[in-house]
């Protein structure tokens, strides 16, 4: 029975190339060497033809797999009659020098003569197919060259599209700082009627109550916000982990707006996406403060299609793991939409 030699070096056609000469050496030495490759490189049993070497598919059933899948990195001996060699992985124990010299140098043999060992039988009749299999390839490259530059033309049309968007919102956002300063105008207007009525008040009885019901009032609304601000704080937590996280560079982040303190209202959106195209909008339904006090917390969800999930307040968790969840199917549903389309 001969001795077996067991190399591994299963990708890399330079590296087979290269190495071959260590291969024949120990064929030399009157050992079978056995030559496990991926199977990608099994064709090339058909070009390299020597006596005592045998190339295999690394998954196959050869003698000694289960020593070849343990992680040596140096010669070992299986037995008292052949032994593994771990060419792939000489250079863990040669990190200094090329991992071409490494595999050399681990078996204390010269490498400026290897191509005198080289061996190499070449089949035309392969070759001219597939050169004729790539130039196939090349015009279906191509194609795919100009379809990209299809799309990217229609992106940067898409582009100037969104400025024009941006141009428009910031417009409208002139024109919010107007009414906003008309909406000044007229608060000033009516403290100063406000005030004007109260100095006209008989007793300081009556000017105390109307300072009382406005306070109270005030009260309620911050109990509002502060029912709220809980949710709020998780909406914005998410959209940081899930930009830093999760999303491609490709694709736009996650944006969060508060607008608590303003209309009792916070919501979630793309970033490149207008402030009525939101994916999440949390608020509390109510006419004034008081009702808004003891209703539910409304989660507007217009992932899929608008549905408003109602949440006790102390549900914060509840409602953030719904978020995540549908974040998560609308990411995923993205990724497929893009596997189709590629």
């Amino acid at each position: 029975m001969s001795k077996i030699c067991l190399i591994r070096q299963p990708a890399g056609i330079g590296d087979i190339f290269f190495t071959q000469k260590i291969a024949k050496d120990y064929i030399s030495k009157g050992y079978l060497v056995i030559w496990p490759v991926i199977e990608q490189f099994e064709f090339i049993k058909d070009y390299i033809k020597v006596e005592g070497l045998i190339f295999v598919n690394e998954n196959a059933d050869f003698p000694h797999n289960n020593f070849y899948r343990e992680g040596y990195s140096k010669p070992t001996m299986i037995n008292e009659h052949d032994i593994y060699l771990p060419i792939q992985h000489f250079d863990r124990t040669f990190p200094e020098i090329s991992v071409m010299q490494a595999k050399y140098k681990m078996m204390d043999m010269n490498s400026s003569d290897w191509l005198e060992y080289f061996d190499f039988q070449r089949n035309l009749e392969r070759e001219q197919k597939a050169l004729e299999k790539r130039i196939v390839i090349e015009q279906k490259a191509l194609e795919r060259r100009l379809n990209l530059q299809l799309k990217d033309h229609k992106r940067q049309e898409k582009e100037k599209i969104y400025q024009l968007r941006s141009q428009i919102r910031a417009i409208e956002d002139r024109l919010k700082i107007f009414r906003e300063k008309i909406q000044e105008i007229k608060l000033k207007k009516r403290e100063a009627k406000l005030l004007e009525l109260e100095a006209h008040r008989t007793t300081r009885e009556e000017a105390r109550a109307i300072l009382d019901a406005q306070k109270r009032e005030n009260e309620i609304k911050q109990q509002v916000v502060d029912r709220l601000e809980k949710y709020s704080r998780n909406m914005k937590s998410i959209v940081f982990q899930v930009n830093k996280r999760y999303l491609t560079k490709k694709r736009a982040p996650l944006a969060f707006i508060d607008n608590i303190a303003d209309n009792g209202e916070c919501f979630i959106k793309n970033q490149d996406t207008p402030d009525n195209d939101y994916l999440f909008l949390l608020y509390i339904k109510g006419e004034n403060a008081s009702e808004r006090l003891v209703n539910d917390i409304s989660l507007e969800d217009k992932i899929d299609s608008t549905e408003t999930k109602m949440f006790n307040p102390k549900n914060v968790f509840e409602a953030s793991d719904y978020m995540i969840d549908r974040l998560a199917l609308l990411f995923e549903r993205e990724r497929q939409d893009l596997k189709k389309a590629s």
